[in-house]
């Protein structure tokens, strides 16, 4: 390892390394034994919790000027786009998947036949129609289905 404190700025985490006889060998300094890796592992906690102490003390003061913390972009607003996005893209999936064109055709002549929509998730199902997911049609996909190329009006 290239440096005590870049393995662990724990005591209690070395010392558990050391007492299963794992072997280290660091590069700043080779010769340390268990009592020189246990006081310098006290150092290296005490300078971390130091570091975390000055950190937390700073960005409190920074908060108290005024300045925002965080990502100045509001992250919801990306994730509310990722959403769209991927709404976007399962409808054109779902237009362009040639087992939902040739149920829209089929679609169109139960329609026009009266079917209820069970009637036509029953049908599509038995001619061997699976959704763009690869499920079995069922009341609720035959009406979005008709809603999506609007070939009924309620």
């Amino acid at each position: 390892v290239a440096k005590l404190d870049r393995l662990a700025r724990s005591v209690s985490f070395l010392s558990n390394l050391l007492e299963n006889d794992v072997e280290i060998v660091f590069c700043d300094f080779p010769q340390a034994n268990k009592m020189m890796l246990h006081i310098l592992s006290a150092i290296s906690q005490y300078e971390a919790e130091l570091i975390a102490a000055r950190t937390k003390v700073s960005l409190q003061a920074k908060k108290a000027r005024g300045f925002r913390l965080g990502n100045p972009e509001h992250l919801m607003d990306k994730h509310k786009q990722a959403i769209r996005n991927s709404i976007k893209t399962c409808k054109r999936k779902a237009d362009n998947n040639p087992n939902n064109t040739r149920a829209v055709a089929m679609l169109r002549t139960l329609i026009k036949e009266n079917h209820t929509l069970k009637e036509i998730a029953d049908i599509l199902n038995r001619e061997g129609f699976v959704t763009s997911q690869g499920c079995s049609f069922s009341k609720s996909t035959v009406y979005k289905l008709i809603k999506r190329y609007n070939l009924k009006e309620d």
